[in-house]
C-alpha cells in the first residue's frame, strides 16, 4: 500500500528567505523585548511572552513554511497543535490571572517588601541588594540580556516538532505508536497544568490568607509545575522516533532539561520555601507537608523542600 501524502498547508508556498529557525528565534525576540521593555517586567518575559512565543512558532512554521516542511503528517501537526494550544493557554492565563484582586494584592506586597529601585539606570540599590530587588525593579540592560537570551529556550522547545516536521523519512509504525502515546501524555500534562493553575487561582480568590490544599494540590504540592515537565518531556518524546541525525539527540532534550531544572530544582523549590514561611503556624500545614509530594503525585518527596 502506497504511503499517505504529507498534510500541508500551504503547498506551492515561496520559499522563504529567512531560516525557519533563525525566523522564530527573530519572532520570539519581537514578543520578548518590546513587552519586557514596556512592562519594566522580567515576568512578561517568562510568562506571556514564553506563552506567545511558544504558540507563534509552529504557526510561523505550519503557515508560511509549509512547503520547505517534507513531513506534514498528523503527528507533527498534532504536536504543533499542541505547543499552539499550550503558549495561547499559558498566555490567557497570565492576563486573567494579573486581574485577580488576590493576585494584585499579593503583587503589591511583594514588591513592598523588595528594596527601593536603583536611583539611576545600572546603579546599584541602597542597601546590600536582594534577589528580590532585580526581579522587582530590573534595569534595561537587565531586561535586554535577558530578553534576548531567552528566546534561544523557546527556540530550543519548538525544536522536537521542528524534527518531526523536517523527517523526509518519516517513522516506522512502531516508532508512529510510540509519538502518538506521547502526544497523548503531551495533552495530559496541559490539562493537569490547566486544571492545577485554575484550582489555585480559584483557591486563593475564596480565601486568599490560606494555602491551595484541595483538588489536584492534595495530590501534588505543585500540580502545575508537574504538568509543566510532563509535557515538555513527553514533547521530546514524542520527536524521538523521527531522529535521524546525531544533534537531533543533542538539542532536542536540552528545551525539556533545562525547564526541568527551571521549574522542578528552582521555581517549584523556592515557592515551597516561601510558602513554609508564610503558612507555617497555619493549622494543617505541617501536615500536609508531610502527606504531599512536592511534585510528582504519590512518589515524590515529601516534607519540606530543601534549600
Amino acid at each position: 500500500m502506497a504511503a499517505a501524502a504529507p498534510v500541508t498547508l500551504a503547498a506551492a508556498a515561496p520559499a522563504m528567505p529567512v531560516p525557519l529557525l533563525l525566523a522564530c528565534w527573530i519572532a520570539s525576540l519581537v514578543i520578548t523585548v518590546p513587552g519586557a521593555l514596556i512592562t519594566r517586567e522580567l515576568e512578561w518575559i517568562v510568562g506571556r511572552a514564553y506563552g506567545l512565543s511558544v504558540a507563534a512558532q509552529p504557526l510561523l512554521a505550519y503557515f508560511l513554511y509549509a512547503s520547505s516542511l517534507p513531513n506534514l503528517t498528523l503527528l507533527p501537526l498534532l504536536h504543533g497543535a499542541l505547543l499552539v494550544a499550550y503558549g495561547l493557554r499559558l498566555a490567557l492565563f497570565i492576563f486573567w490571572r494579573n486581574t485577580l484582586p488576590s493576585y494584585t494584592a499579593w503583587k503589591d506586597t511583594f514588591r513592598r517588601t523588595a528594596q527601593a529601585p536603583p536611583p539611576a539606570e545600572g546603579g546599584e540599590a541602597s542597601g546590600e541588594g536582594t534577589t528580590q530587588t532585580a526581579w522587582r525593579y530590573p534595569t534595561t540592560r537587565a531586561l535586554l540580556q535577558f530578553g534576548m537570551s531567552t528566546p534561544l529556550l523557546y527556540v530550543a522547545l519548538f525544536f522536537p516538532t521542528f524534527v518531526m516536521a523536517t523527517a523526509a523519512a518519516g517513522t516506522t509504525a512502531a516508532g508512529a505508536a510510540v509519538s502518538g502515546g506521547a502526544i497523548a501524555v503531551m495533552a495530559l500534562g496541559l490539562v493537569v497544568e490547566t486544571v492545577a493553575d485554575f484550582q489555585k487561582s480559584w483557591s486563593k480568590e475564596a480565601a486568599p490568607g490560606t494555602f491551595a490544599k484541595g483538588g489536584l494540590y492534595a495530590w501534588s504540592r505543585h500540580p502545575n509545575f508537574f504538568g509543566e515537565v510532563v509535557f515538555w518531556t513527553a514533547s521530546v518524546v514524542a520527536a524521538v522516533p523521527f531522529f535521524h541525525a546525531w544533534y537531533h539527540w543533542v538539542v532536542a532534550p536540552l528545551g525539556a532539561y533545562v525547564m526541568y531544572f527551571i521549574v522542578a530544582k528552582g521555581a517549584a523549590k523556592k515557592l515551597d520555601m516561601r510558602q513554609n514561611e508564610k503558612y507555617k503556624d497555619e493549622p494543617g500545614y505541617a501536615e500536609y507537608l508531610e502527606k504531599v509530594p512536592l511534585l510528582v503525585p504519590l512518589v515524590g518527596k515529601k516534607g519540606p523542600a530543601a534549600s
